[in-house]
């Protein structure tokens, strides 16, 4: 089933989907212009959603109908869909809150709705202004920049959320970043009351960001993302500090947060665009792009064939590496996007690339190339992650053609 949102002169942006448990889905996204006039009708009915906002969310039936569409205000990064319907949503927020020469601020927020797109209520994370001294004979002013970037829920509803965040802010009690940012884990009730938080950084000129969450059928919490310097993975309990540079970083927590275990993975070159997805024995897959080498720290040594390449490996449960593989082409770009687990825990993988590329980790071949600048693939991988087919879509001349989310 194929499904096409849009209107004349507008861009619109989906950036993730979910289904629930009556194989509804829904798509949260952004328009490059608010005031244009969207048909979210897949059909012959015409449904337009004019509004002065520019993100949206809307719901869609198995077989394809809209149920309905709202926008809202802000960025939308995350979604989420608990066992009751619920919705959240996570991301970031422009706004303004003062007249002077630097008066944008970034905020993150959660947003939580029912099943029909009303709002329950609202959290935000403000940002605010550091003063950071490089040396005595000049200040920088350095704004603070809060994003929300992944949500999921347990089994009783609550919510577990993660940010990147600087400076003090307040959430339920100030928290303050280590570094300039610092990667943020919040769990949340119900009705939006912090249960616990705690941040993950380091040194004060250092970046760390928390990318990706997911809950297990045990309720416990697995995260994923990027830290520098020696972080302590362990806030709630008894320390557990760790040291690197540009690590990817992949982490297991109780419900009530304390660490299980953690895994990190040397990469040259962090790209914020780091996937996760469980199975349903809750082995942990982990997807993204790199350039040049990742070191998971036992053989082998992941090697980039070209600029940029893609990665999959599979942890268990315990957080034992059961595989990684890298595909792409000597003189190729790839990027991925979206990332899923299918009844019978087969991966389905979707991103863009550049020129000639190999999307078969193995000695066997599978080839693509692009037409014209960039071309965007879908490709399916068994539990082991061996190739079983993949196609690519061409770039249309005067068109944008972006790779988003996956969801079964």
């Amino acid at each position: 089933m194929l499904l096409d949102i849009g209107g004349y002169y507008a861009h619109v942006y989906p950036t993730d989907m979910k289904s629930d448990a009556q194989g509804n889905t829904y798509v949260i996204g952004h328009l490059q212009d608010k005031y244009n006039s969207l048909d979210f009708d897949a059909f012959d009915g015409v449904t337009y959603l004019e509004s002065e906002y520019s993100s949206f969310i809307a719901k869609y039936t198995a077989a394809g109908a809209l149920v309905w569409v709202k926008p809202f205000k802000d960025n939308g990064s995350g979604l989420d869909i608990d066992g009751n319907g619920n919705i959240t949503i996570i991301g970031q927020r422009t706004s303004v809150r003062e007249i002077t020469n630097i008066n944008r601020y970034i905020d993150a927020f959660v947003l939580h709705l029912d099943n029909n797109g009303n709002i329950l209520w609202e959290k935000l994370i403000k940002s605010g202004t550091k003063v950071i001294p490089e040396d005595p004979s000049r200040t920088i002013i350095y704004r603070d920049l809060q994003t929300g970037h992944s949500v999921a829920s347990d089994d009783a509803g609550n919510l577990i959320a993660v940010f990147r965040f600087g400076g003090s802010p307040d959430v339920d009690g100030i928290i303050t970043a280590k570094g300039i940012h610092d990667g943020l884990v919040v769990k949340y009730d119900t009705n939006g009351n912090v249960i616990w938080k705690f941040n993950l950084g380091a040194t004060q000129f250092t970046n760390n960001t928390v990318l990706e969450a997911l809950v297990d059928k045990q309720n416990n919490i697995i995260v994923a993302g990027y830290t520098d310097g020696t972080v302590d993975y362990n806030p709630l309990g008894t320390p557990v500090n760790v040291t690197g540079s540009n690590t990817m970083f992949l982490a297991k927590y109780s419900p009530s947060g304390i660490l299980q275990w953690i895994k990190t993975i040397k990469v040259d070159m962090a790209r914020n665009n780091l996937k996760l997805a469980l199975d349903g024995q809750d082995n942990i897959y982990v997807n993204g792009s790199f350039n040049y080498q990742l070191d998971f720290g036992v053989a082998p040594m992941l090697m980039s064939s070209g600029p940029q390449d893609i990665f999959i490996a599979k942890y268990s449960s315990g957080g034992n590496l059961l595989y990684h593989k890298s595909f792409g082409g000597s003189d190729a770009t790839m990027l991925n996007a979206g990332l899923a687990i299918g009844t019978d825990n087969s991966l389905y993988l979707t991103g863009n690339f550049s020129g000639k590329v190999d999307v078969d980790p193995s000695s066997s071949v599978s080839e693509l190339k692009s037409i014209g600048t960039v071309g965007m693939f879908l490709a399916k991988y068994d539990d082991n992650g061996n190739h079983q087919w993949a196609f690519g879509i061409p770039y249309i001349v005067g068109g944008d053609l972006t790779p988003g989310r996956l969801s079964l």
